[in-house]
């Protein structure tokens, strides 16, 4: 009766360590999944924030060079709408002014507002 006693303790023992185990596993992979996701939406934000710099420093950039250079403030004005649109307006629309085209006879705005996604 008592190896009977003592063995059916150790196997009681046995099942609850198991089952904190599994409990323990279960709660590491949920935040393994809560950490891989939160650093795929902060990669996705740093991205952004990459091409929202870029653009604004290519606006910049046709807005430094349009009277010397003004084909190529064009084009950067026109790089920067394409990466970001609001970064890039104000680049498009200032250079409407300028004497020089971008491809042949059409104009930088032309070219931005028809490639723009709808």
């Amino acid at each position: 009766m008592p190896a009977e006693f003592v063995d059916t303790s150790w196997r009681q023992e046995r099942r609850g360590r198991r089952r904190q185990a599994v409990a323990f596993l279960a709660a590491l992979a949920v935040l393994a999944s809560l950490g891989l996701a939160g650093s795929i939406v902060f990669q996705r934000q740093a991205s952004q924030a990459q091409d929202r710099a870029l653009a604004r420093y290519l606006a910049a950039e046709a807005e430094n060079i349009r009277d010397r250079q003004p084909g190529l403030a064009k084009q950067l004005g026109l790089l920067s709408y394409g990466i970001d649109r609001e970064a890039g307006h104000n680049a498009v629309i200032n250079s409407q002014d300028s004497p020089c085209l971008v491809n042949g006879d059409t104009h930088a705005d032309d070219l931005a507002f028809r490639s723009s996604p709808s």
